[in-house]
């Protein structure tokens, strides 16, 4: 078994004439933890953490890419006593100056903020400025963040939100590039929190927000960020039991519109193409499972998808599960959009009590690059994966 970074392989052993069962475990991992992929034909790189770990990991991901990935998607699962109660897509962004984000608080509605310092040898200075409706500016505040660390914290903690209910906006302004997450925080009835990640890039800027309700007790929300018109895009689809990808398609032409839509699976022993198609009328809308689309998609896939059109047309690739309880939870696949430069930060992870952080990539052609885990000190994170 070929040692990999960070990475844990356990071996069984099964004594036919003791009848027992002995699981050996080898420890792989090193005290500085860089995982490393590579798949020089395309495909998908797939890493998850484990919820079921005692202790808890909190800190931020560096994506270095030696062969960029079309598509790059991190999700953050809580389970709450084996119950899984939110599922959290977080955007894999290049580092910025300077972000913007909406803020509204109202009842249980809420901001939480999670800036990322990725300099190993710079202090970072942020300035918040927080602004009303009418742009007009209410309250500052400066957070000093040292070396490759993460401050963390929601808005109120750091600014006076003036009473409720409030709807205005929020400036972070750095002295050097930083990446910046910024949640929409919701608690329900039972004490749990729904959290959204908030668009941020630049201005001016539109999202939206889809909170699926239970009388006036919200069960989800997916935060749906802007998209162009494209004539193909890709993507990651996560099917199986009870969790399902899901595809909304809109033709903004006046003329009929051809959809080709490919799932390549690399589950098996050997990889698969899946196909289907479908027309969209002048300016129709149409949302469906892929399963529906492509009926023959195996029961399990961690797949790559490739939508294609013969003219631009707008997307929207979303992830829906059932938990337990019964309750739908929804997330965004979108994937968030390059800089210039070949890395990218994911703000925020949780891996162990009851969290776990899931990581894609994919691609058509070459796929490689490196993800390291740090602390939120900027200190390395040695943890293991499937």
């Amino acid at each position: 078994i070929p040692p990999s970074p960070g990475v844990e392989t356990g071996v069984y052993r099964l004594d036919m004439g003791r009848d027992r069962t002995v699981w050996y475990e080898l420890e792989l991992s090193p005290p500085s933890i860089d995982v490393e992929y590579s798949l020089e034909g395309g495909g998908l790189f797939q890493l998850f953490t484990e919820a079921g770990s005692p202790a808890l990991d909190v800190g931020w991901i560096r994506l270095e890419e030696s062969a960029p990935a079309t598509a790059v998607t991190a999700l953050m699962e809580y389970y709450s006593r084996g119950v899984l109660t939110s599922i959290v897509g977080v955007p894999a962004a290049a580092p910025r100056d300077r972000w913007w984000f909406p803020v509204r608080r109202e009842g249980r509605l809420g901001t939480a903020v999670a800036l990322v310092n990725p300099s190993m040898g710079e202090i970072l200075v942020v300035h918040l400025s927080l602004r009303d409706a009418d742009g007009g500016a209410l309250e500052q505040a400066q957070v000093s963040i040292p070396p490759g660390s993460v401050d963390a914290f929601f808005l109120w903690e750091r600014l006076s939100v003036p009473d409720e209910p409030f709807l205005g906006s929020l400036q972070a302004v750095g002295t050097h590039s930083f990446a910046c997450l910024a949640l929409r925080s919701r608690v329900t009835t039972a004490g749990e929190y729904i959290l959204t990640p908030a668009e941020g890039r630049a201005l001016p800027q539109v999202s939206a927000v889809v909170t699926r309700w239970r009388g006036e007790d919200p069960l989800s929300e997916a935060g749906i960020p802007p998209t162009s018109a494209v004539s193909r895009f890709h993507f990651v689809g996560l099917d199986r039991t009870l969790q399902w990808t899901a595809l909304a398609l809109l033709n903004p032409g006046t003329e009929p519109l051809d959809v080709e839509v490919e799932v390549r699976s690399q589950e098996g022993l050997r990889p698969e193409s899946f196909h289907g198609s479908l027309r969209l009328g002048g300016h129709e809308r149409r949302s469906m499972f892929l399963r529906e689309l492509i009926e023959e998609l195996p029961h399990y896939v961690n797949a790559s998808v490739d939508v294609r059109g013969a003219r631009p047309f707008g997307f929207l690739p979303l992830l829906g599960a059932f938990n337990s309880r019964g309750t739908f939870l929804l997330a965004s696949l979108q994937d968030e959009h390059r800089g210039d430069g070949d890395e990218r930060i994911i703000a925020r992870f949780l891996s162990g009590r009851g969290y776990r952080t899931m990581f894609f990539a994919s691609d058509l052609d070459a796929l490689g690059g490196r993800l390291s885990f740090f602390d939120t000190e900027g200190k390395a994170l040695t943890l293991t994966f499937r």
